[in-house]
């Protein structure tokens, strides 16, 4: 049995919209979803450890590509992470109330842009 965590409710939810859709692979782009969220989630920690003057991430990484590289690399772990996984994640999520469902699409938006204003607000 799959437990359900965090990162697989959202990645379930986009998961599910996705497959509404003819055209798009909903295990590729369910799996882009959560990368971002990743990417912003921890964008979001160094820039308030940067704020406060603890950590200055620009002074370890050779050039802003870096990151590009170290997202890419992420995004193919992630992908061949909830590939391998994703049958028995659907069938955990389908077999939730429909109630429970929908509360899981709203937190997979919120895990969405959450992470993505923080930072913007963070930046500016």
């Amino acid at each position: 049995m799959i437990t359900m965590r965090f990162y697989r409710n959202v990645y379930a939810a986009t998961n599910a919209l996705y497959a509404k859709y003819p055209g798009y692979p909903p295990v590729f782009c369910a799996a882009m979803i959560v990368t971002i969220s990743h990417f912003f989630a921890s964008l979001s920690i160094f820039t308030i450890l940067r704020k406060y003057d603890v950590f200055y991430l620009e002074n370890y990484i050779p050039n802003k590509f870096f990151l590009l590289l170290i997202t890419i690399i992420w995004a193919f772990i992630v992908y061949k992470y909830y590939a391998a996984r994703s049958k028995g994640i659907m069938n955990e999520f389908y077999s939730k109330p429909l109630k429970t469902r929908r509360w899981l699409n709203a937190v997979a938006l919120l895990a969405f842009f959450g992470p993505l204003f923080t930072f913007i607000w963070l930046m500016s």
